[in-house]
């Protein structure tokens, strides 16, 4: 008698097969037919899948003159997988009357089946023991997208999105009551799954703000936003949503009720140890600190300059997204290590960037924009894609208008 007690299948995240501990699946054997194969009938194991059905799913864009012989090939070679763990192979992987199918024994486990099997009780019982213990059980299960290294496979990204939703609502679950128990950390825990698969997910950010906001850690609530706003910005170009932007004022809103020291207020504010490179700050930041200094150039007869700088092709084409991301790296590193300490810069778009150079002229800051060219050709190498500037000088403050709080003159 084989001994199948220890068999465990894994499809969140990455495949494995685990027997007594051991992926019998090699590393190296990621993305080819024989896994495709495999983990098609392992999702449905129970039933027998015809031969045809598979031809379709795993070989449809394969120019193949024998697909009959190759499917039997696969099958073969996906065998050898359990032959070389030292279990019986035909056990596993079948053939009957031209159908193919995997060990439907109840000693395999699936992550896939305990999974559904746990989401099948969030939606169906009235017991909250109960779902909480299903959602619970369920979150730990999904480590992943599901055979997130076969996407290529059409079958697959559909049951990818099923079963994110289902974890996404089994973590909605939980959380609330979760909350209801006034059990905080554990919303903390959980989330913090959720996030390191699907940052820019802002509904765990918004559990996890109202986690920390209940347990009175309002500023680390405040923290969980700038973090989110400024990914979500960033990376994607959007602001944050309405109930985003709802709990955060929610927070913002009860710090009023906080007394500070000087000595609390200077820990919060001040940078320690004090950072090397110009100072990124977010959008609407740096709008404020350019309407005060505004006040204070007309007081005091400073001079800045406003710089906007933009990554494009040379032909003027927009970037890809993929560029974007890649390339406002380099510019953030470059920027960086190009610009004085006291020199402030943001991104205004997924593409663009703005710099506040205080105390310079129009030659100083044509100079510090080279250093930021040169420093940004030198990281990213890519000839196609530059950087251009406009710039805008503070000028005669007798034109200031109240409806426009900075008052600048463009400087091609």
């Amino acid at each position: 008698m084989s001994n199948k007690n220890n068999i465990k299948i894994k499809t969140f995240g990455d495949f494995s097969i685990i027997f007594n501990g051991e992926n019998i699946i090699p590393d190296s054997s990621n993305k080819n037919k024989v896994l495709y194969f495999l983990q098609y009938i392992i999702q449905n194991r129970y039933r027998s899948v015809p031969q045809q059905e598979l031809i379709d799913i795993i070989l449809a864009n394969d120019e193949c003159s024998d697909p009959i012989n190759t499917l039997k090939n696969l099958a073969y070679r996906s065998r050898q997988y359990f032959k070389n763990a030292g279990l019986p192979e035909k056990e596993y992987v079948y053939c009957r009357k031209g159908s193919y199918g995997f060990i439907q024994d109840n000693t395999c486990s699936v992550d896939t089946e305990e999974f559904e099997k746990h989401i099948a009780i969030i939606n169906n019982s009235d017991d909250n023991k109960k779902i909480l213990t299903a959602a619970l059980s369920a979150i730990k299960i999904y480590n992943g997208d599901f055979l997130h290294f076969s996407y290529e496979q059409t079958w697959v990204i559909p049951l990818s999105v099923k079963y994110q939703d289902m974890f996404i609502k089994a973590m909605d679950t939980a959380a609330e009551l979760l909350m209801e128990k006034e059990n905080y950390g554990f919303i903390l825990e959980i989330t913090e799954k959720g996030i390191s698969m699907y940052p820019y997910n802002e509904n765990f950010y918004i559990l996890r703000m109202k986690a920390l906001y209940s347990m009175g850690k309002i500023k680390n609530a405040i923290g969980e936003y700038e973090t989110i706003s400024a990914l979500l910005f960033d990376e994607m170009g959007v602001s944050p949503s309405e109930p985003l932007q709802e709990i955060y004022l929610k927070a913002t809103a009860s710090m009023s009720n906080v007394t500070l020291s000087v000595h609390d207020a200077l820990t919060e504010i001040m940078e320690s140890p004090l950072k090397n490179g110009s100072f990124y700050c977010s959008y609407q930041m740096f709008a404020n600190t350019c309407r005060f200094l505004t006040r204070h150039i007309a007081r005091n007869g400073l001079s800045a300059f406003l710089i906007l700088c933009t990554m494009t092709h040379k032909n003027n084409e927009p970037l890809s997204i993929c560029e974007m991301k890649k390339n406002s790296e380099t510019f953030h590193k470059s920027i960086s290590s190009a610009l004085r300490q006291s020199d402030i810069y943001t991104r205004c778009a997924p593409s663009q960037f703005l710099v506040l150079l205080l105390g310079s002229n129009q030659e100083n800051a044509k100079r510090a924009m080279n250093r930021v060219n040169s420093a940004f050709k030198k990281r990213h190498q890519n000839n196609d894609i530059i950087l251009t500037f406009q710039y805008a000088s503070h000028v005669d403050l007798s034109h200031y208008s109240k409806q426009v709080d900075i008052n600048w003159k463009a400087n091609q």
